[in-house]
């Protein structure tokens, strides 16, 4: 019986080139029997799909039918969902999104899958709430979390004092005191079972982004999705993957 099959999406653009070649040959060097890949590029010149002659890749524009740039969260969400359709036409088990700048070790797609979850994932550092690199992480109070819903997301990034013990267990299940819990990581790493594709749809809303006064993106409402929908969500604290950025 053959392992089950994994589609590897990524969504990535020119201004990802400084890692680029490193990222092409870790997409040949999984050592994962059972899996293709699939990759859709935002870049401004769609000739930049060349760059990835070796495998099957898609342009998306980054303008929308009036000639303007669109949103960064828009764009990205748009990317996404091709990916999700491409994932949903054919005979995949499993949806592995992997963002162009992340290396997870090379035997990574065989120890996720081997756990079955709904979701299982893995984070990284990013630069966005604090000054130095922190793991991209959110957590919610539980008192904030009783009045979740689709529209509004609530959850605040971790600060990077704050630390765990390298386990695999579900994401709520990280505590930070009696009233906090994990609950969002970015989906830079993370294998998704098909039941759980067909049923999240990536998203964003603008009235989120209103309310908070900055832009949102969809890995926080799939999360937050998932939460509403009770989906167990495997995190794997004891890789902290290695995501190359040009800080």
């Amino acid at each position: 019986m053959s392992n089950p099959k994994v589609l590897i999406g990524v969504v990535t653009a020119s201004q990802k080139d400084y890692c680029v070649e490193e990222f092409k040959k870790l997409l040949k060097s999984f050592t994962y029997d059972n899996y293709e890949v699939f990759i859709v590029d935002n870049s401004e010149d769609e000739k930049h799909i060349e760059t990835f002659k070796d495998f099957e890749v898609e342009h998306h524009s980054r303008f929308n039918k009036f000639g303007e740039t669109e949103a960064g969260n828009v764009m990205l969400t748009k990317c996404q969902n091709r990916i999700r359709e491409k994932f949903l036409q054919s005979d995949y088990e499993y949806l592995f999104f992997l963002e162009s700048d992340c290396f997870p070790p090379k035997d990574w797609i065989e120890y996720a899958v081997s756990f079955g979850a709904p979701v299982y994932t893995a984070t990284y550092p990013i630069k966005v709430r604090y000054k130095t690199p922190s793991l991209c992480v959110q957590y919610l109070h539980v008192l904030r979390h009783k009045g979740i819903d689709k529209i509004y997301s609530n959850s605040l990034m971790l600060p990077p004092d704050v630390k765990f013990p390298a386990e695999v267990k579900p994401i709520t299940h990280f505590k930070i005191g009696e009233r906090m819990c994990l609950t969002h990581t970015g989906i830079g790493c993370t294998l998704m079972r098909k039941d759980v594709v067909q049923y999240v749809p990536f998203r964003i809303d603008f009235n989120n982004d209103q309310k908070i006064g900055r832009m949102t993106f969809s890995d926080t409402f799939f999360y937050t999705d998932c939460l509403i929908r009770k989906i167990e969500v495997l995190f794997d604290n004891r890789y902290i993957i290695n995501h190359i950025k040009n800080w």
